[in-house]
């Protein structure tokens, strides 16, 4: 992540999130929530001049909010998602959260409420993102881990 023409390095890590001064070579801030969960899908959220960090854990169902430069949690929003393997982030309010039960959830975070659930993988989401396809326009992908388990195409998602 680059800032103010700094660069950062971000790390999750069993029990917390950790950031590093990448120019001065000295640790930035710990992000911990008391919690002994592995800490595995972290992502930026710039609004303004303020930047956050989203991440999940493996051993719950909750994304947590944090001020980067202050280093405090700011929300934790349950999702019911099992497990959450990785986040997407399509906006500011918006982000899909991939799942452990093979769901990817539609999160409003400013509101904290679940928009929707998308089922179809056979094993837990492990990456989505979003495409523009020359056909059908915006769409998301996502991928599922396990031998059989196909990389998929969500079509009319975002209108």
């Amino acid at each position: 992540m680059k800032k103010n023409g700094k660069f950062y390095i971000i790390s999750g890590n069993n029990g917390n999130v950790k950031s590093y001064d990448y120019n001065d070579n000295i640790l930035y801030h710990i992000y911990n929530d008391h919690d002994d969960s592995w800490h595995c899908s972290i992502k930026t959220l710039y609004e303004g001049d303020s930047v956050k960090l989203i991440d999940s854990c493996w051993k719950d169902d909750y994304i947590r909010i944090w001020d980067f430069n202050e280093g405090i949690l700011l929300n934790k929003i349950k999702t019911n998602g099992t497990n959450i393997k990785c986040i997407y982030i399509y906006n500011e309010n918006i982000i899909f959260v991939g799942c452990y039960d093979k769901s990817i959830r539609l999160i409003d975070i400013k509101n904290e409420q679940i928009i929707k659930t998308f089922l179809g993988h056979k094993d837990w989401v492990c990456t989505i993102n979003k495409i523009i396809h020359p056909k059908y326009g915006e769409c998301l992908i996502s991928q599922g881990l396990g031998k059989s388990e196909m990389i998929k195409i969500w079509v009319g998602i975002f209108k």
